[in-house]
């Protein structure tokens, strides 16, 4: 009898460690002292480009841009997100037409070892072009995501962003792009 209580009582402790997991909100970076921006990104798919206003690379490099990735970074770490069980693995879920923002983060910019140590995050646009399907794709926009699982489980989760609005906002100010752009 006790043995059945002790396994009741593992599953439940498990059940409810899981719940919290993937129930309570937690900050898109954890650590954004040590985190560095690799770049971010504001693009279509290469293929549906259809001019210079489609693409726009940001990777921070002087001191001006490390002050403006700081408060990117405080700002991720202020910004909520919560887990959910899906996977982003395949690309044919992406919105190759639209318009987004990728946002690359090195969650342990200085350890080498280990390099799979990245979050994303991939922020869908603001406006709508006539006839395209917000819907259509609402899984795969305003999450984070790891972009190369590594070997734990945990970690391949995609995150659903709390405001992904504020922080489009935020980073689009930021990088003193109008709010329109993406």
């Amino acid at each position: 009898m006790t043995k059945k209580i002790i396994a009741l009582l593992l599953v439940l402790v498990l059940c409810a460690a899981a719940a919290c997991y993937f129930l309570l909100p937690r900050p898109v970076i954890q650590d954004p002292e040590n985190a560095a921006i690799q770049y971010i990104v504001i693009q279509k798919d290469p293929y549906y480009q259809e001019d210079t206003s489609d693409y726009y690379l940001w990777e921070p490099k002087s001191e001006a841009d490390r002050a403006v990735e700081r408060e990117i970074l405080a700002y991720l770490a202020q910004s909520q997100e919560t887990r959910t069980l899906r996977t982003n693995t395949d690309p044919d879920t992406y919105p190759l037409t639209w318009k987004c923002m990728y946002i690359l983060v090195d969650t342990d910019p200085g350890d080498t070892a280990t390099s799979l140590e990245e979050r994303g995050i991939l922020l869908g646009p603001i406006q709508f072009q006539e006839g395209e399907n917000p819907a259509q794709y609402e899984n795969a926009v305003n999450i984070s995501y790891n972009p190369a699982p590594g070997p734990g489980l945990l970690g391949r989760f995609n995150g659903d962003l709390a405001d992904p609005d504020g922080i489009r906002a935020f980073v689009l100010n930021a990088l003193d792009l109008p709010a329109d752009f993406l």
